[in-house]
This record gives C-alpha cells, structure tokens and sequence, in this order.
C-alpha cells in the first residue's frame, strides 16, 4: 500500500477512536504512526542512508519496522514526540494512537502481495494475502471521502470515522472473496498445477492467475490476466 493511503487510513481509524478536545492530536498521532514504517525509504542507494544497493532495498523493505515486535517501541518513541505539542493529551493515549497506526500498517500491507515481515528481525519470513492491489482507488478514497465528511459534519465526526472504518474494513472483506473465487477458477482452470491469484489495478474483479506445473525437468509457469464477475467464475483470460 502507498504511504498517502497509509497516512489517511490511521487518521480513519484514529478519527473512529477519537473524542471530545483530544481528536486532532489522536488523529495527527495515529496518521503519523500509519507513515511511519516507510521510513525504510530513506535507506534507498543514493540517500542518506545507503544499504548498499537496490536489491538489498528490496530485500529489507517492510522489514523491522513493519515488524509487530517494534511496534511498541517505535509507537512509545513516537508519542513522546508528539507530547512535546500535545501536552493535555495523556501518554497512553498518543501510545495507543500511534500503535494502532503502526499495526493498521502492518496490516494493511499484509493484505497486498510483496509481502510483510511480521517478526523481524527474529525472523524474515514474509507474509502476504494478495487480496489487494498495491495502488487501489477505492482503498484510499473511502478514508479520503469519510474524513472531508468528518470535518464538514463535526458534531457527528466520530460515527462518521467508525461507519468509514467499517466501510473500509468490508471493502477489504469483498476483496478477500473475490480472492477466494479467482483461486477457485484457477484450481479449476489448471487442475494438477500450483495457483496463485494476484489482484490487479483499479477493480477487486481483475486478477493475474499465476500457474506452475511440476515438471521432470523443469517446472512451467505462466500467468493469466482474468475478470471475474460477482456471478460467474473466469469469464475471458
């Protein structure tokens, strides 16, 4: 997921959790938490901080600081910073803020398809979902729309923030069982072969099925592009 959509997503979800003369510090705090674990950017070759070349990048990225291990940590650092300009907000709560920031960001790359270290650096195993796609328009405009929402309709701010949050997490659902129906048709498609469903830009309906076959000598692989109507499993490829 991209970092913006990171960042709106907390404030959503901080907005949801948030009442009273304290929301636009838990709502600043939980977006900063949310943005917070791509800082491993910086260490791209070239900025201030080299770890020496692309693929190392590659190989790091969502790494200790998408881990839940730091997560407290790095959300316990974070809220004593935002102190220092939100003094009548108590520690625990900008804590608790930025935590949920964090994990939302955890979780809401897990739910795409490069991968997540949940444990590092204990362990570097990755672990993805691929029920959405890494740039999803939809993803990002039910934060965007219910936060303008939440603004213009103050007195309701926080029912609006939990019914966006709702709505967001049910988008997610919708896009679990459009997974689960692609991986359907691909087992059926290619009976015998290894399947994965990966999502597609710009609809939950569009999905690359990726096929290996096991082979003597070496396996074979192939990748299908497919749209899947509510009704109906694959219906062109």
């Amino acid at each position: 997921m991209d970092t913006l959509t990171h960042g709106l997503a907390g404030a959503l979800l901080g907005r949801a959790g948030a009442r009273g003369g304290r929301a636009a510090a838990i709502v600043a705090v939980a977006a900063v938490g949310a943005t917070f674990p791509d800082l491993d950017a910086f260490f791209l070759p070239g900025r201030w901080f080299s770890m020496g070349s692309t693929m190392d990048y590659l190989r790091y990225h969502r790494g200790v600081t998408h881990s839940f291990l730091a997560a407290p940590f790095f959300a316990l650092a974070i809220a004593f910073v935002a102190r220092l300009a939100a003094r009548r907000t108590p520690l625990a709560a900008l804590w608790a803020a930025a935590l949920a920031g964090i994990v939302s960001h955890i979780l809401f790359d897990w739910i795409t398809s490069y991968g997540t270290m949940f444990f590092s650096p204990l362990s570097w195993r990755r672990f993805a979902l691929d029920w959405v796609f890494i740039l999803d328009p939809y993803f990002t405009g039910i934060p965007v729309v219910t936060l303008v929402l939440a603004l213009v309709f103050r007195a309701r701010a926080q029912r609006i923030g939990i019914a966006g949050s709702v709505l967001l997490l049910a988008y997610v659902g919708l896009c679990a069982v459009m997974h689960a129906e692609a991986l359907g048709s691909a087992r059926r498609l290619f009976p015998g072969s290894r399947v994965e469903a990966l999502p597609q830009p710009f609809s939950p309906r569009r999905w690359a099925l990726d096929t290996r076959w096991p082979s003597a000598r070496a396996p074979r692989h192939s990748t299908l592009r497919c749209s899947l109507p509510a009704s109906a499993p694959v219906t062109r490829c």
